[in-house]
């Protein structure tokens, strides 16, 4: 049995002789370093973790923002989900520079910080837990840049701080706010994703909110940051998220508008993983969520001749 990996391999009660790990002749080429390499002279084996196919139930919705025309479709049921809103899903779009350049897949959408907006979409009764999934890049850093928000001003009554919405700020901060039904959304609580110079203008950051309203909890990812944990959210819960919007939050305002790109939105009934989380970031690279891959922690054996 050889251990294909760089370190070195100690014997109790025996002795194991050192090979040159990294010789063609003795590492097949396609067998990763970490692996266990068995050689015998009928065979060849290696030891491997092998990726799982991505999770996709209760995905609710997803857009890739690859139309390059019209209203925001949304592709949770091609991306591989039974439990899709379906066409109910798409928004309506206003103001959308089509085809920019994306970081999944080939396009994004941009918002350009004034009127852009898809909207028109009735997720539903908040449930227990929840998640929402997205990359953007901001053009230039701005307070109040509302990227999304459940609540949509402008078609509900004072939403305001009701809901969920994400918002970016000049000094490179971003937080979630959470708030409940009161008029105009008085009572609400703010979830930091990242502190300030955490967003840099122009380049593409990926952000997954992993809500819990059982545990009272938003655990919040940015990129490969340790993720932020919020705790005490009691009582700042909304009942329903009657129109999710994308492009801008807290009101119509332009000054609430986001001003810049947003590919891979994913809405879920249901907490991701920090294992699914990692996956979907995939060390900066992003993975298109129809063929995702989560890494696992179970060993196999593969035949790889003889």
């Amino acid at each position: 049995i050889r251990y294909v990996n760089d370190g070195s391999i100690t014997a109790t009660g025996g002795t194991i002789t050192t090979i040159d790990v990294t010789s063609t002749t003795v590492k097949p080429t396609n067998v990763q370093v970490g692996s266990r390499y068995e050689e015998t002279n009928t065979r060849k084996m290696y030891n491997y973790t092998a990726p799982t196919n991505f999770d996709y139930s209760n995905l609710k919705v997803h857009y890739n923002f690859e139309q390059a025309s019209g209203n925001l479709t949304n592709v949770a049921t091609a991306t591989g989900s039974s439990d899709s809103l379906g066409s109910s899903g798409d928004a309506t779009t206003t103001g959308i520079s089509y085809s920019q350049t994306g970081k999944i897949g080939t396009y994004s959408w941009g918002f350009n910080g004034t009127n852009s907006a898809a909207n028109g979409v009735n997720l539903g009764n908040i449930p227990d837990k929840f998640t929402f999934v997205v990359w953007f890049k901001q053009d230039s850093l701005r307070n109040y840049d509302g990227l999304f928000h459940t609540h949509d001003p402008s078609n509900q009554t004072s939403p305001n701080n009701k809901g969920i919405r994400l918002e970016c700020n000049i000094n490179g901060s971003i937080s979630a706010i959470i708030g409940n039904d009161s008029n105009g959304g008085s009572s609400y609580a703010v979830a930091s994703v990242c502190g300030n110079g955490g967003i840099t203008a122009g380049q593409w950051h990926f952000v997954a909110l992993v809500f819990d309203k059982t545990a009272n909890t938003c655990i919040a990812y940015l990129d490969d940051n340790t993720a932020v944990t919020t705790t005490g959210l009691s009582g700042y819960w909304s009942t329903t998220f009657p129109n999710l919007v994308i492009g801008r939050g807290y009101n119509t305002s332009s000054s609430r508008s986001f001003d810049g790109n947003v590919d891979s939105f994913s809405y879920w009934d249901r907490n991701l993983t920090a294992s699914e989380v990692s996956a979907l970031y995939n060390s900066g690279t992003g993975q298109p969520l129809a063929s995702a891959k989560v890494p696992q922690t179970t060993n196999y054996w593969q035949e790889i001749g003889t």
